[in-house]
């Protein structure tokens, strides 16, 4: 897959192209952070899936118009973090790690360094945090966890294996608590049940009283998430 900057409606949009023998048609994706992918058929010559891609400029555009402002993890940015807004702020001469001090994550070391810093900040919490609210979970259904991983997946926010092994974003650590609530509820309710049949739903619920609403917010607020770092 490579990554071209196009001219679409008059401005410069990175394109990533990639050629597929499965897909059947020529297609348009673009991810919550922004990145705009073309799928084009082995079959479809390069000079049509152009033409496909100017006909969709508009839409293109809007789509990425639409998307929320990214907040890079610098300096004076301000992130939500387990339900608290904390101002990040860098001070180089302190030891290149983050410390929480209340409203403020205090970030040592060079300018370069605060967003991976940040970053891994974020990861450690939602280890601890998401890792144990799953298991207390868990152990009101009497059932064991066999192991929690934290990723940032782009696409799905959580995920239960059928051994038993949840894999759950950091970025959860950043949505308002009832949502990480209803997550983590979801995923520890397959452990019971691998489906999304109605006695799955009622265990979420009986987990995550009222679920409907965070699980609401989560399908029209993603994308605010994936803005953050």
């Amino acid at each position: 897959m490579s990554t071209e900057i196009r001219s679409l409606g008059g401005r410069d949009v990175p394109v990533s192209v990639r050629r597929s023998d499965r897909a059947r048609r020529i297609g348009l994706t673009i991810d919550p952070m922004g990145g705009v992918e073309l799928v084009v058929p082995r079959r479809v010559a390069m000079a049509d899936a152009e033409r496909f891609l100017e006909s969709e400029a508009e839409w293109v555009l809007a789509r990425l118009a639409a998307m929320p402002p990214r907040v890079p993890f610098a300096h004076g940015a301000v992130i939500p973090v387990l339900g608290r807004d904390k101002r990040i702020v860098h001070l180089p001469l302190f030891p290149p790690e983050a410390r929480d001090e209340g409203g403020e994550l205090v970030v040592g070391g060079p300018e370069e360094g605060i967003a991976a810093t940040v970053t891994a900040w974020l990861t450690a919490l939602a280890r601890d945090v998401l890792g144990g609210e799953a298991r207390a979970k868990a152990a009101t259904l009497d059932l064991p966890v066999a192991g929690v991983t934290v990723r940032d997946q782009r696409t799905r926010w959580g995920s239960c294996s059928v051994r038993g092994r949840l894999s759950l974003s950091w970025r959860l650590v950043l949505a308002p608590p009832d949502v990480r609530d209803y997550v983590v509820s979801h995923e520890v309710a397959h452990l019971k049940e691998m489906n999304h049949g109605p006695n799955f739903w009622a265990l979420v619920e009986w987990l995550c009283p009222g679920h409907a609403r965070p699980r609401r917010w989560l399908r029209d607020n993603a994308k605010s998430l994936q803005r953050y770092g």
